[in-house]
């Protein structure tokens, strides 16, 4: 374990970091301040953290929007729910933490706020990139299983009055996912978009990124010969 730090709202939140977890980066706080935004006026907040990583989100919500009632975190790997569970004291949080993928340790209950930061890139995609050298992807050949997956729930089971919070990373089969949300959801919108370069560890993988691309895949835009990529945040409310 680690102790690493991330800025949102120009405040730096410590957490501690299994090498084994996810590290938060850019669509953690594209997450979290989305959501702030959208759910800052409710009165009562019954959220649940889906694919929780280390629970940054989470936690970050919870403090800043002071939400006395108990949390909710669930997530596919071990490591990640004794790292949330270790994040919780370290913030002297209320919170339940349970093993499981996406939202099957949640069948039996009902949240007003859903969000998710499962895995969300392409297979090929994660094994050049530096994001996932000690972590699983798992989310499917183009990066949108845990994602359509998570949705779904939403489409078979009988939820309302709530929001749901999700990212859609240009490194995924975007057209996928949106085709999806349109098919099966009316109320939706894009809440906040940031672009960014792919790192130096895709330099020399032109034809790969070409192909991936090509196929719908993924999707990116060339910049004075550099690749950029884009992350968006989705709220659906039901």
């Amino acid at each position: 374990m680690i102790m690493k730090s991330l800025t949102v709202f120009n405040q730096e939140y410590k957490m501690i970091l299994d090498k084994n977890v996810f590290e938060p980066n850019l669509t953690t706080k594209l997450m979290i301040e989305s959501c702030y935004e959208k759910i800052k006026k409710m009165k009562k907040i019954n959220l649940v953290d889906i694919g929780c990583g280390c629970g940054i989100i989470g936690i970050v919500l919870k403090k800043k929007l002071k939400i006395k009632e108990k949390s909710y975190f669930s997530d596919i790997s071990s490591n990640a729910v004794e790292n949330t569970k270790k994040n919780l004291e370290l913030y002297n949080q209320n919170g339940e933490v349970l093993k499981g993928n996406v939202l099957n340790p949640w069948k039996n209950k009902k949240f007003n706020v859903y969000i998710s930061d499962v895995s969300a890139i392409a297979h090929d995609i994660s094994i050049i990139s530096p994001w996932y050298k000690s972590v699983e992807n798992n989310s499917g050949t183009d990066g949108t299983k845990f994602t359509i997956e998570f949705l779904k729930f939403f489409k078979d089971n009988n939820i309302n009055k709530s929001f749901i919070f999700f990212p859609v990373i240009s490194l995924s089969n975007r057209k996928k996912i949106l085709k999806f949300l349109n098919d099966n959801f009316q109320n939706y919108k894009c809440l906040n978009k940031k672009t960014w370069f792919l790192p130096e560890e895709f330099n020399g993988q032109e034809k790969l990124l070409e192909n991936l691309k090509k196929n719908d895949v993924i999707d990116f835009k060339e910049y004075f010969g550099k690749k950029l990529c884009f992350t968006e945040i989705y709220c659906i409310k039901i």
